[in-house]
């Protein structure tokens, strides 16, 4: 089984692309969380709370609206737990810069200092280093 990094990108494009048509209020924080040992999946969540911080609450919220990756766990014991976090990260990342360039995000409803962030569920991968908010990860 192989990881088809190019595959993964449309499907998660088009998820989060669906997720930012759906909502619907201000938006302080996006956080794109995922998970790729025990269930593989992604997870956009829209934290609309005017004080939101990068704190891993879309994990609280894994019940609904999340893209589930089943065959993630199988590549991961496969190719490594280490190995395969930052790569999907790192896709994660991109993707949301890809829409942002395209202006998927311009009819999204957000507070002007809108962040986005990556979050693995275990903490294998993180972007932005917390101190580094506000600078790459404006939407």
């Amino acid at each position: 089984m192989n990881l088809d990094l190019e595959k993964e990108a449309q499907l998660i494009k088009d998820y989060i692309l669906e997720q930012i048509r759906k909502q619907n209020e201000k938006v302080k924080l996006l956080e794109i969380g995922f998970q790729i040992d025990q269930g593989g999946l992604v997870k956009a969540y829209f934290d609309t709370d005017e004080n939101a911080e990068p704190e891993g609450s879309w994990t609280m919220s894994l019940e609904d609206n999340i893209l589930e990756r089943l065959h993630w766990p199988d590549l991961c014991e496969e190719i490594g737990y280490d190995e395969m976090a930052p790569k999907i990260g790192e896709l994660l990342k991109s993707i949301i810069f890809e829409i942002k360039k395209i202006g998927g995000f311009d009819d999204m409803p957000k507070h002007s200092n809108c962040e986005f962030g990556v979050e693995e569920i275990n903490g294998c991968y993180g972007w932005p280093a917390y101190d580094d908010r506000g600078n790459e990860n404006r939407l």
